[in-house]
């Protein structure tokens, strides 16, 4: 019974570590992109493509670093 237990809560663990690991994923994706966009475009020269630029980055970084607090509360979850 408590091997079934343990199956359980280490596929929970995983699929929490999993999403945390795609959500570091898409923030460096955003991030990469705001750099791209400030370095090879003409976007920085009007307002929108500026704030274009500051939104992608800031919700990369934002996604990024509220992945590594998700994955830390799964680590910590699964090892007390």
């Amino acid at each position: 019974m408590s091997d079934q237990v343990n199956g359980s809560q280490a596929a929970k663990q995983s699929s929490c570590l999993r999403r945390a690991q795609l959500m570091q994923w898409s923030g460096m994706v955003m991030f990469v992109l705001a750099i791209g966009l400030a370095a090879l475009t003409d976007f920085l020269t009007h307002s929108e493509g500026m704030t274009t630029i500051v939104l992608f980055g800031g919700l990369g970084l934002l996604a990024m670093v509220s992945a590594r607090f998700i994955a830390m509360a799964c680590l910590r979850r699964q090892h007390p």
